[in-house]
This record gives C-alpha cells, sequence and structure tokens, in this order.
C-alpha cells in the first residue's frame, strides 16, 4: 500500500488538475482564497507569443481600483480567471491577470469575504488566430487603443490570408472597422504620435490620412493646417470639422491625354491659363537648353523634344504659335 506521501507526490506529478482542486460546478474548479496567492501572475497584462502587441505591463493602479470594488461589492461570478496548468501544481494567469492581482492584494490583507476562488483551467491547444483575437476579445476590462487595435488587426489579417471578412468575424466587429484599422496600421507613428499627446482624436488622424490618399507627407499637411485652424479658434485639439476644411497639397500632373481631354471637352479658364504660362515656360527653357546644346549632347537632346513637342502643341491649338521670325 502507498504512503501518504507517494500518493502526495504522484499527485504532484499528474499533469490533470483536478488531482488538486474540487470542481465547483459547470467548468469550474475551485481553491481556498488563501491559495490564490500560490498562483504565478503573468508578466504582462496579456500573456502568450503575442503579447508584444500589446506591450501593456500591469496598471496597478487599475488593480488597486479592482480590489477596493471587490472589496465593497464582492467578485462578479462571471469574471473569475482562467490559469493554465503545469505539471506539479503550478498554476499560472493565462486571462484575467488584473483581477488575479486584485484578489491577492485582498489576501495579503487579510480580507476573508471570499471563502474560495472560482477558477477555469484552459488545457485547449489554440491556433495562432486564437492566441492574436485573445488579445482584443480578452481585455474589456481596459480599453486598447486604436493603435493596439490596428496592429492585432494587421496580424490577424496576416494569419488569415489577407481576408478583411474572416477576421471580422473573427473579432465580432464590420469590416468597414477592419479596413479602417488596416489604413491605421498603415499611417508612420510621428503621425500617430498626436493621438498619444492629444492633439487629436485616432479618427481625425485617419480621416486625414484617407483625404490625403494614404500620402504620408499630405496627411501632416492636413494637419498641420487643421491644427492651425484648431489653435486660431482657440482650441487646443484637432476636432474633425477642422480636417474637414483643411485641404492637401495640390498636386498637378499635365500629360498628353489630359491636355487633349480638357481642350476638346471645353477647359476651364483657369486650366487654359495654365496650359498657357506651362508653354511660356516650356519655351524660356528651351532657349537656355539650346544655348547649353554646344557643350553638353544632352541639353541639345531635350531642347530637340521640347521643340518638337511645343510644336505639336501648336498644330492641336492647345497652345498659341510661336513667333518663329
Amino acid at each position: 500500500m502507498d504512503s501518504i506521501v507517494e500518493v502526495e507526490e504522484s499527485k504532484a506529478l499528474s499533469s490533470n488538475p483536478r488531482n488538486y482542486y474540487d470542481r465547483a460546478g459547470g467548468p469550474f474548479l475551485k481553491m481556498p482564497f488563501a491559495d490564490i496567492l500560490k498562483v504565478t501572475l503573468a508578466p504582462d497584462a496579456t500573456e502568450g507569443p503575442y503579447a508584444d502587441l500589446l506591450s501593456r505591463p500591469i496598471d496597478w493602479e487599475h488593480v488597486d481600483s479592482l480590489a477596493e470594488k471587490i472589496r465593497a461589492h464582492g467578485f462578479l461570478a462571471n469574471q473569475w480567471p482562467t490559469f493554465f496548468f503545469e505539471p506539479g501544481g503550478k498554476l499560472t494567469v493565462s486571462k484575467g491577470n488584473h483581477r488575479t492581482a486584485a484578489l491577492q492584494k485582498l489576501a495579503r490583507e487579510g480580507f476573508d469575504q471570499i471563502p474560495e476562488v472560482l477558477f477555469y483551467i484552459e488545457n485547449k491547444r489554440k491556433t495562432d488566430e486564437d492566441l492574436v483575437a485573445e488579445l482584443w476579445l480578452d481585455n474589456d476590462a481596459k480599453d486598447l487603443d486604436q493603435d493596439t487595435k490596428a496592429k492585432v488587426a494587421y496580424t490577424l489579417w496576416k494569419f488569415m490570408n489577407q481576408n478583411v471578412k474572416r477576421v471580422a468575424d473573427k473579432l465580432a466587429i464590420s469590416t468597414t472597422q477592419v479596413e479602417n484599422l488596416l489604413a491605421y496600421n498603415k499611417i508612420p507613428d510621428d503621425i500617430k504620435a498626436m493621438v498619444k499627446n492629444g492633439t487629436s482624436a485616432a479618427s481625425n488622424i485617419l480621416e486625414a490620412y484617407k483625404q490625403a490618399g494614404e500620402n504620408a507627407d499630405d496627411t501632416r499637411a492636413i494637419l498641420n493646417a487643421a491644427l492651425e485652424k484648431a489653435v486660431a479658434s482657440g482650441k487646443a485639439k484637432i476636432t474633425a470639422k477642422h480636417v474637414k476644411k483643411a485641404k492637401a497639397p495640390t498636386r498637378t500632373k499635365i500629360v498628353q491625354t489630359d491636355v487633349e481631354d480638357f481642350i476638346q471637352n471645353g477647359a476651364s479658364e483657369d486650366a487654359q491659363e495654365f496650359v498657357s504660362d506651362l508653354a511660356d515656360l516650356a519655351k524660356r527653357a528651351m532657349a537656355v537648353l539650346k544655348a547649353m546644346a554646344e557643350t553638353n549632347p544632352d541639353a541639345d537632346e531635350v531642347a530637340f523634344e521640347l521643340e518638337s513637342l511645343l510644336e505639336r502643341g501648336e498644330r492641336k491649338g492647345f497652345i498659341g504659335r510661336r513667333n518663329h521670325g
């Protein structure tokens, strides 16, 4: 017959947590309240191989706040933590790191109004998609900022073969939200810093980025203009109205088909004036290039091409005829 010591050692080597803890109904096990101090807190508020997506250390002020709420109102039945079980009986937090830390704080202070701690054991192997999605779904106790949500959505999007619909279903959000998060993830950090320093809301940063055609330099220009408008109106923070009124720098690119199209279909006076000015500048540039042609073969070639282009414009009536005297 095995001795009591041998039985205990056998239990200690067991990989079944139910050899250690009694059932508490449903999927939960239970432990004496004081045993919560034996549970190992994860080093960060989220755990697992993708925890660096969040990089959120334990917020001890939040722990203190939770502890006071538990002291005053008890522990909500649907908020019990989830632990990993390791051979030898060691438990490590999987979900509910802040809640577990709050319970440990109360246990150290001698709180005795919770006789037992219920907990769920996580032993099912999870896919990469599940682990990433949990960074989002299991952190409802503390809202994630837009940058973190964007990183999670982007990582999940890569795992799911860039399928926006699958990401939306996994995170229980709309496809539009996923697309916005993917766009936000592309915005340079120096622009998103305006959110962290309180100058703008994330939604305004994203709107400026879209307004700029996802061009980073134009986004900066829009936000700078919006900030100037905000300051001029006595506000320290950009609003959606300021972003809407700010304009991206105009980048005009004229090509032959564009010119032909707006001449044939009736160009505006501004467009006609622009083409005329452009032709005048081209004529001056051609004269300079011809003067350089004797010593620079490239200048001679460019001058020839420019002259040919101007002659073509004259034949088509795009620009006024030059005096060839």
